[in-house]
């Protein structure tokens, strides 16, 4: 099966945004303004998470992820609660060795 083109996933996504921001229901959700502008997984209400998670599981592609659990003794000991160096320590993980996770 080819890959999905990334214009295609980004036009999808983006026609998703404009029905959540439309649907009568959804627009009601105080977190649905934060939605409009993009998705998060840890901010988006179930319902908008579902609506993307069947959204990606009909486009065909590849990505890679890094899953962190918060954990206050470790932020505190090896970032000194500076959030820009947690993020930058989990982006040079993921992109240490990208190719081991090709199949």
């Amino acid at each position: 099966m080819k890959k999905t083109e990334n214009k295609k996933i980004a036009s999808d996504l983006r026609n998703l945004q404009k029905q959540i921001a439309e649907d009568e229901y959804l627009s009601s959700i105080p977190s649905i303004a934060n939605t409009k502008k993009m998705f998060h997984a840890n901010k988006d209400c179930a319902e908008v998470r579902e609506k993307v998670f069947k959204l990606l599981k009909t486009e065909n592609f590849t990505f890679y992820c890094i899953v962190a659990r918060k954990n206050e003794g470790l932020f505190r000991r090896k970032f000194n609660f500076k959030k820009d160096k947690i993020y930058e320590y989990l982006v040079t993980k993921l992109l240490e060795k990208p190719a081991a996770f090709v199949q």
